[in-house]
């Protein structure tokens, strides 16, 4: 019998995942391409694969950290496509935030 408690809580560290990378891509992404043009004289390519594997790194700490602690209370599914649907909902989250909160601010 499929548990959906179990597919939620394997969701919850690759979610996190997500919405720290959207929000480091949202908030930071203009700031700190900014500076790494500026003041280390990257290309905007550059630029834009630094901002990505900063944005990812962070991501990946928090998530791993959250996902070992999980791990250790309960049952989890570890499998690719629950990560990328994981992912994908936290980005969307971000998305929704941005277009229903932020955006009408600017």
């Amino acid at each position: 019998m499929f548990n959906f408690n179990i597919l939620l809580i394997s969701l919850i560290s690759t979610i996190i995942f997500g919405i720290i990378d959207a929000t480091i891509f949202l908030i930071g992404e203009e700031t700190i391409q900014k500076i790494l043009i500026q003041k280390f004289h990257f290309d905007l390519t550059m630029a834009e694969l630094a901002t990505g594997g900063f944005a990812t790194a962070v991501s990946m700490f928090f998530s791993t950290f959250l996902s070992k602690i999980i791990e250790t209370k309960y049952k989890v599914i570890e499998h690719p496509l629950i990560n990328a649907m994981g992912i994908i909902l936290g980005t969307i989250f971000i998305i929704l935030i941005y277009n229903f909160f932020l955006k009408q601010k600017s």
